[in-house]
């Protein structure tokens, strides 16, 4: 394993990387050779050896083996905004099931789901329930 902590900030470290770097070092999560992982993601390794930062792929992996929570919150907090465009994105489908669902899902993230109740309160009809409930309650 290659030594860690050249970056200390994960969420720094991922921002600094490409998305192909990052499929990449999840590739290498189970194995290290390079061409296997370049293999399963659909790279050339030689494009890999030549033009990507390796040192980048190589710590991310090995950050992920050790610190894999902190690196998947680092993952999703990067790609919230474009998780959010693309709902907003859906406002402005010509479908209007499909605008109404994006609208539903971005409001009750801001606001919380609204809130279902129910009126429980009932009206009594018959004079006799009336009465036995009259008689308990005395």
């Amino acid at each position: 394993m290659t030594e860690l902590v050249k970056v200390e900030n994960i969420p720094e470290l991922i921002t600094s990387m490409t998305s192909k770097e990052i499929r990449l070092a999840v590739a290498l999560m189970d194995e290290d050779v390079i061409a296997e992982g370049c293999r399963k993601i659909g790279v050339n390794p030689q494009t890999v050896y030549n033009h990507w930062d390796l040192d980048r792929v190589k710590e991310l992996r090995d950050r992920m083996r050790v610190e894999a929570v902190e690196v998947a919150l680092a993952m999703r907090h990067q790609n919230l905004n474009k998780a959010m465009a693309t709902k907003v994105k859906l406002l402005e489908s010509l479908d209007e099931a499909v605008r109404g669902k994006a609208a539903t899902e971005i409001i009750e993230w801001e606001l919380g789901k609204a809130v279902q109740r129910r009126d429980v309160r009932a009206v009594v009809h018959i004079p006799e329930l009336k009465e036995l409930i009259e008689k308990v309650y005395k």
